[in-house]
């Protein structure tokens, strides 16, 4: 393909923008940070306006550094935040109130109820297997020197995590490992990851210390995910789930009869 690609990401605490070139190659980028509204404890809020504002700025800011014409963009690839909802005003096209983020509680009990009444679908009670739908990472990382690559990085091992706990299974005989295969038969294979289509949507809010050293991040969320996703499980089913990897075969053994 030729021409630029722009990829916008709208996330929680920022709107960002990046301009690839037809050898995938970086060529500009536009980033702004915006206002958190807390008007409540467990709420939270932003200033649609503020969203669509910082998204324009860092589009034209990732263009200008590229050297780029708008119509010099072949396509444009966009991620937001998601859950975090909008009403707006069709005749004026003005929000009719501040957007409501995902991180906001207002709605929990709402919530509690739907989970009650059958309507949350961790796991399939079929099949036990097991679907992640969604993982927040909130990382304590010291002095923060490169967010991007801290993010790509918590990011890969979230997925190396979930494919770990979901998955990936050691097998020994007598007294050596015998999975060492990367395929042990046709399709079958010995180290699974996940599928493009069972990667989760990862959400991760950075707690930045400029008065701490760079701590380092990234490998440390793999530690929690198993303990996180086996009290899903057993908040969804009320089966607990003490060994990994949690296949369907696992987890269908496990659920009360």
């Amino acid at each position: 393909m030729s021409g630029y690609v722009l990829a916008i990401d709208q996330g929680t605490t920022s709107s960002r923008a990046i301009v690839f070139n037809d050898q995938q190659q970086i060529v500009g980028m536009g980033k702004m940070e915006f206002t958190q509204h807390f008007p409540a404890s467990g709420w939270v809020e932003h200033v649609p306006e503020e969203i669509w504002a910082t998204s324009l700025w860092s589009a034209k800011t990732a263009l200008k550094k590229a050297g780029v014409g708008a119509s010099e963009i072949a396509a444009i690839g966009i991620t937001n935040q998601r859950e975090t909802t909008i009403v707006w005003e069709r005749a004026t096209g003005k929000a009719i109130h501040n957007a409501i983020v995902w991180q906001d509680r207002r709605t929990s009990k709402m919530c509690d109820r739907l989970k009650a009444a059958g309507h949350e679908k961790l796991v399939n009670k079929k099949t036990g297997a097991v679907q992640v739908t969604r993982v927040v990472v909130v990382h304590d990382c010291g002095l923060i020197i490169n967010p991007d690559g801290l993010r790509s990085q918590i990011e890969g091992n979230v997925i190396q995590g979930v494919s770990r706990t979901l998955k990936e299974e050691v097998r020994y005989s007598g007294d050596r490992i015998t999975s060492l295969a990367w395929e042990d038969g046709p399709g079958e294979l010995g180290y699974p990851v996940l599928h493009f289509d069972e990667v989760p949507d990862i959400e991760i809010v950075l707690v930045n210390r400029p008065a701490e050293p760079a701590w380092g991040a990234g490998e440390a969320s793999i530690g929690c995910l198993p303990g996180a996703i086996a009290n899903a499980v057993f908040n969804a089913t009320g089966a607990r789930v003490r060994s990994l990897p949690m296949t369907p075969a696992v987890v269908k053994a496990a659920l009360p009869a």
